[in-house]
């Protein structure tokens, strides 16, 4: 049996928060993962149904996805406090922070590869019926993209992913979600 103690908040959002917690199995396993919670009052919140749907959606997609630069997704949970999907605990700063320190261009375009190469990879992994999932993240930028002192950099938040799978609750078609500096022009 699976157990999470949370250990700290590593960030607070009006619906949520992202806590650094323990998951505890059997035989003393123990490893550090990320938790992103939605508060419990968000089931009372207008929204709160939509936003529901897309935490699960959110951990269904990072079920499927596997690439080195995209975040891991464990499992979907529930707990008293409400419902969280457990992830992959990348630590690191964000592409903001990295660059600001002055590293050399070339390290930034590998960067933009992998990121690509991730991207890519969420377009083309097929979904549960064979099909290419088409995940669009629609919402890259800085924030959420984490280079870890080893290097490596991870896609983070594809809470507004849009993408083509069946088991898909949240209605994102004809919505424009994302950071508007961050926005392709067509949206």
């Amino acid at each position: 049996m699976r157990r999470y103690e949370l250990l700290e908040e590593l960030g607070r959002g009006a619906f949520g928060a992202v806590w650094r917690a323990r998951l505890i199995g059997r035989g003393a396993f123990s490893r550090e993962v990320a938790i992103k919670l939605l508060h419990s009052s968000v089931t009372e919140h207008e929204h709160g149904a939509e936003l529901l749907a897309r935490l699960r959606d959110e951990a269904r997609l990072l079920g499927l996805l596997r690439h080195r630069a995209i975040v891991a997704g464990v499992e979907l949970v529930h707990f008293e406090e409400g419902w969280a999907v457990v992830l992959e605990l990348v630590e690191g700063a964000d592409l903001g922070e990295f660059v600001s320190r002055g590293v050399p261009v070339s390290v930034v375009w590998e960067i933009v590869a992998e990121v690509a190469s991730g991207l890519r990879c969420a377009l083309d992994t097929p979904g549960l019926d064979g099909k290419p999932l088409l995940v669009q993240h629609r919402d890259i930028k800085p924030q959420n993209l984490r280079v870890t002192a080893g290097g490596e950099v991870k896609i983070l938040d594809l809470g507004i992913a849009r993408a083509e799978f069946a088991a898909r609750e949240a209605e994102t078609q004809a919505v424009r979600y994302g950071t508007l500096g961050y926005m392709s022009p067509e949206r």
